[in-house]
């Protein structure tokens, strides 16, 4: 834990790298200082599908999920948020809609090998 899985429009493909974006990731989690590095786990999955706003298919997007067991304050999980998003911003410039979402998910229900 914790788990970071970024969803991208397929049209994005032609100017991001997706191991640039998943490192990226990763180190804003390791930069917050809030987990340890074998901890973290980043992935990305482009979307074959999208339709964006006004701009429709032609329409772009990235959107981070980050998954954390409970118990990290509210203020770090805004500040988390926070440099997500701008890391995003900073390295896919080109995308229409940049957004970060963080879940928490309760520790007795999480099961890890």
């Amino acid at each position: 834990m914790p788990h970071v899985v970024i969803e991208c429009s397929e049209n994005l493909l032609g100017v991001l790298r997706q191991q640039d974006v998943c490192k990226k990731a990763y180190n804003v989690l390791m930069q917050s200082g809030l987990f340890k590095a074998p901890d973290i786990k980043t992935r990305l999955h482009p979307a074959a599908l999208s339709y964006v706003g006004e701009k429709g298919s032609a329409g772009s997007f990235v959107h981070a999920m980050i998954y954390l067991l409970e118990g990290r304050s509210a203020e770090a999980r805004k500040g988390l948020a926070a440099a997500m998003h701008a890391a995003l911003l900073q390295t896919v410039p080109e995308a229409d809609s940049v957004t970060v979402d963080i879940t928490e998910l309760k520790k007795e229900f999480y099961q890890k090998k």
